[in-house]
């Protein structure tokens, strides 16, 4: 009877663990399966990138870029296109501040439920609300991020766009306690990483307060935020 419990309570933890806390073996071996996706970027510089999804949303957005730029650091925003809508004022301000912008499709509305057609129509439209520059990157919206097919990939390589998950995710938009973000999210740190937080959503004040401790323990160690633009240019 007691190993039947322990069983239980087990398998449901060794389920949901990574999708708080993903060790860097976890992550090589996903991208050698997931071969078009972007999970990390090897490189021997010592550089990473910070990301946000969801966004932009007042007064989180604005919050995160004053962190920002306080610390010298750069990150890639996935912005959701009815967002872009209400404060296009802000994508102004992250390009201004030397930010990259990234496409998270229309709503979010996971992508893993939506047809062709529809993944198609989101995907555009917000591309012509971003006008993205340089290379071209999506982010599967919601929980289609961690679910989504093969019309995506397509997708995604007709439109010439590179699919950009991350590897240090710890479902911040789930506001888990502030401890555990700093403590998974430093030691998930090291070159090439690529860091998933959100900035739009709902209340997005956690990862707020843990920006700050991440770009100093980055800096501890040497380690810079950069978008993901000039992360897929270094080796």
């Amino acid at each position: 009877m007691i190993w039947l419990l322990l069983l239980l309570a087990v398998v449901p933890l060794t389920v949901i663990t990574p999708f708080f806390y993903q060790p860097f073996w976890l992550i090589r071996v996903i991208s050698k399966i997931f071969k078009n996706t972007t999970f990390y970027i090897p490189t021997k510089q010592n550089y990473f990138a910070i990301t946000f999804d969801d966004g932009p949303k007042p007064p989180y957005t604005n919050a995160i870029l004053k962190i920002l730029d306080r610390h010298r650091a750069k990150a890639t925003f996935f912005v959701v296109g009815e967002q872009v809508e209400k404060y296009p004022q802000l994508i102004d301000l992250m390009r201004k501040n030397g930010h990259q912008v990234g496409n998270h499709f229309y709503n979010t509305i996971p992508s893993i439920l939506l047809n062709t057609k529809q993944l198609e129509e989101s995907l555009t439209k917000t591309e012509k609300l971003i006008k993205q520059k340089g290379v071209k990157l999506v982010r599967p919206s919601n929980m289609g991020a961690a679910f989504f097919g093969s019309s995506l990939t397509k997708l995604a390589k007709s439109k010439k766009y590179k699919v950009t998950l991350g590897s240090a995710y710890t479902m911040d938009w789930m506001n888990p306690p502030r401890w555990y973000m700093r403590w998974a999210l430093t030691r998930m740190l090291r070159p090439g990483i690529i860091v998933v937080l959100h900035d739009g959503g709902s209340n997005r004040q956690h990862t707020v307060d843990i920006l700050p401790h991440i770009l100093r323990e980055a800096k501890k160690r040497n380690l810079k935020a950069v978008t993901l633009n000039k992360l897929f240019l270094v080796k």
